[in-house]
């Protein structure tokens, strides 16, 4: 391919030319909320408010958002751990229990994404896309307050993320979507699954 264009400056300039900032604005504002399941987390609700900037490219989309759940640790994970503190414990009776409680996780994510969408503004509009995204957490839980173990929860972790769904216009300017996301890194993989309503803001498409 870049021979291609080497021996034709013409082609590759084209192409360049497909990629243009003179698209970017900001075409629409949507709210989105759906289940959210994790390996270590019990399934919760998630909400999303993003953003849609426009046309990168033809049919190239970026998007930013900030997703919002809070969710607990599972009782399988919390008994692990709980297992884990009765091993380290010295006492000849073993007549004792430890009882961590409930460990609750808060996350906040902003994300960044690259979609593209066929068919952009129509009735019927599918898409893919992948993205980055930056997860701000924080642990609490009566047992674990003001410990190493409440710091080492508390982190700032990146994800790498993918997503699919559609759109479907219900109005010139309100249109409704159906996404499933996944995110990966940190130690955490992340399913959600969203519907949401946009509302589309008048401007060039091309």
């Amino acid at each position: 391919m870049v021979v291609l264009l080497l021996a034709n400056p013409a082609a590759g300039q084209g192409m360049l030319d497909a990629f243009s900032y003179e698209g970017l604005r900001v075409a629409g504002i949507g709210f989105e909320a759906g289940a959210m399941s994790a390996d270590r987390l019990e399934r919760e609700l998630a909400v999303s408010l993003r953003v849609d900037a426009g046309l990168f490219a033809p049919n190239i989309r970026p998007l930013l958002g900030v997703t919002v759940f809070r969710s607990r640790y599972t009782a399988e994970h919390v008994a692990e751990f709980e297992n884990r503190l009765r091993g380290v414990v010295t006492d000849p009776t073993k007549d004792f229990t430890i009882a961590v409680g409930e460990i609750s996780l808060l996350d906040i994510a902003v994300e960044g994404d690259l979609q593209a969408i066929a068919n952009p503004g129509g009735g019927f509009s599918p898409y893919i896309g992948l993205g980055v995204g930056v997860h701000l957490r924080d642990a609490d839980g009566v047992a674990i307050a003001g410990t190493f173990v409440e710091d080492a929860l508390q982190t700032m972790a990146a994800t790498v993320n993918g997503s699919m769904g559609f759109e479907i216009g219900l109005t010139r300017s309100l249109r409704l979507s159906l996404d499933l996301r996944g995110m990966y890194g940190s130690g955490f993989v992340i399913a959600t699954g969203r519907a949401g309503l946009w509302i589309r803001l008048p401007g060039e498409t091309r």
